[in-house]
């Protein structure tokens, strides 16, 4: 996954309400932009590990994005797909 990612020139994920959010942001031609092969998604409050997490999950496939606040210049982000059998654990700063 982290091969396709770099491939695609994957930045990011844009979270405009709980119930919008785009899975998917690509760098195209300088500027941030909707990769648009993979449909939106919606975020919701689910158990990840015993720890309430705020979960992304994806209108098309069977992928949860987990994301917990750590503190004011970090987060922790990890991700579950039924079929993928690499799963990913990523941490921001």
């Amino acid at each position: 996954m982290a091969k396709t990612l770099r491939d695609i020139k994957w930045v990011g994920k844009s979270f405009k309400s709980v119930d919008q959010v785009d899975s998917i942001i690509v760098k195209l031609e300088g500027k941030r932009a909707s990769w648009r092969q993979w449909v939106s998604a919606t975020v919701r409050e689910m158990m990840y590990q015993g720890v309430a997490s705020s979960t992304m999950i994806y209108d098309d496939r069977p992928v949860f994005d987990h994301f917990r606040y750590v503190n004011e210049s970090l987060w922790q982000a990890s991700w579950k797909a039924r079929h993928w059998v690499r799963q990913g654990i990523f941490i921001s700063i």
